[in-house]
């Protein structure tokens, strides 16, 4: 991993052999530590590093982009020459896209040592069997716990330089109890999250209580999605709705909806990469600072992600949401949903009949423009009745429109949780929905 001074000397080196090529360099780099487990023990090691180059040369509508992982004097003028080459020949795109030419400098390398003290190869280990020793004779688990360091840094003709180090911790287990499982999972930049331990006991719980579960027909039923559930919709509905470049292709459930309802009244999002509980990259893969965004205000759809392209496009300006692929545009890495005033107890005492959700897997975009998912329920499903938990339930599915269920949230708890993206993390609540529409059910 490279330090910023390291780093900005790469690209300054870089920068000087490119001479009157419009170049942009992004270094990325990454060490990580995985351990894996299974049936309670674990398995494997591995350690990786990856530091790569990414060299983006721009001539007018013309564009051309090469990447290497050899970082030798020679390597890199060799793909400077290629980059050169590649220009040359390259078609001419529809928009002329020009490089960020400002703040001169952004930065961001604060990381908490506590990961690096507590989660390198031995850390890792004793975590995993301290959790491991708490589990009864009767349950198995399997999955996995990794310590990520890496860094990103950009830097262009203009003379803008980017830096960013990134540091987080990534657990998860499924604990299985013979025809049944449960799930927990645990990501954070912070040590003080990481409870592997109690992660554990969440899991082996789920499990226990999850034996001999009971049929249900499809149907519509109140329910209680966990942080994790809820995550997995709203990493779902910022992919097919939150970007600019989705609403200008007629994709998102938010185009032609920009300043309405829609959803309620309850419902805030934002995309904020300076929120305590989300990670610290305040650039985006093109060099523009990361904005703040209200995507969805009390209800009201009112922001949208845009890179450069996109915000051409609409004649604004880039948010800073680049991940580096214009056909996908801006798209947010930082969502936090705003909480409630109900705890998930209070939800579950307040139903009369109803299910509680640990996590949906095999979702799937059925209609992106009404935002209707598909995905089976996982590794804890439960059935409410007055206000108690009384069986587990078999794994359903459910097709509904989230346009319809976020218009149907009865509660949303205080308390937040940090759950895995498509890129970083979020934070959310958990929910309580007045009706989600189950279609089919997993047959034992």
């Amino acid at each position: 991993m490279l330090t910023k001074a390291e780093a900005y000397l790469v690209i300054d080196r870089i920068l000087g052999w490119a001479g009157s090529l419009d170049v942009q360099i992004r270094l990325s780099g990454q060490d990580r530590g995985l351990t894996r487990f299974a049936g309670s023990e674990i398995h494997q090691n591995v350690s990786q590093e990856d530091l790569t180059v990414e060299l983006i040369a721009v001539d007018g509508k013309r564009r051309a982009r090469v990447t290497t992982n050899r970082l030798g004097e020679e390597d890199l003028k060799e793909a400077l020459r290629e980059l050169q080459r590649n220009l040359e020949v390259a078609p001419e795109a529809e928009l002329e896209i020009p490089f960020i030419i400002e703040p001169e400098d952004i930065y961001a390398e604060e990381y908490d040592p506590g990961l690096l003290e507590e989660f390198d190869i031995e850390g890792r280990a004793g975590q995993l069997e301290s959790g491991l020793k708490k589990l009864q004779n009767d349950r198995e688990a399997a999955g996995s716990l990794s310590l990520d360091n890496g860094f990103l840094a950009l830097g262009n003709s203009s003379g803008i330089t980017r830096y960013a180090r990134r540091t987080q911790v990534d657990f998860s287990t499924v604990v299985n109890s013979g025809d049944s499982t449960g799930f927990a999972a645990l990501i954070s930049d912070k040590s003080e999250d990481l409870d592997i331990s109690r992660a554990f006991s969440r899991a082996a719980d789920k499990a226990h209580q999850g034996r001999d579960p009971v049929q249900l027909e499809p149907g519509s039923y109140p329910v209680i999605l966990e942080p994790l559930a809820v995550g997995g919709i709203l990493s779902y509905l910022s992919y097919v709705g939150f970007s600019a470049r989705s609403v200008q292709k007629g994709m998102s459930f938010l185009a032609d909806r920009l300043g309405e309802q829609v959803f309620g009244k309850n419902i805030t999002i934002t995309d904020n990469c300076e929120h305590p509980e989300t990670a610290n990259l305040p650039f985006d893969l093109e060099g523009a600072r990361r904005q703040k965004l209200t995507i969805i205000e009390e209800g009201v759809a009112r922001e949208l992600a845009y890179d450069l392209k996109s915000a051409i496009l609409d004649e604004k300006e880039t948010t800073g949401h680049s991940i580096g692929r214009p056909d996908i545009g801006g798209f947010p890495l930082h969502l936090v949903m705003e909480p409630g005033e109900s705890s998930q107890e209070e939800m579950i005492s307040s139903l009369d009949r109803g299910l509680l959700i640990t996590r949906f897997h095999y979702m799937n975009i059925v209609n992106p423009r009404q935002a209707v998912f598909t995905g089976l329920t996982r590794d804890g499903t439960f059935l409410i009745e007055k206000g108690e938990i009384t069986a587990p339930v078999q794994d359903l599915r459910f097709t509904d429109s989230m346009l319809d269920a976020f218009n149907k949230v009865a509660a949303i708890s205080p308390r937040r949780e940090k759950v895995e993206g498509f890129s970083a993390f979020n934070y959310v609540p958990a929910l309580q929905i007045e009706e989600l529409k189950f279609t089919g059910r997993k047959e034992s």
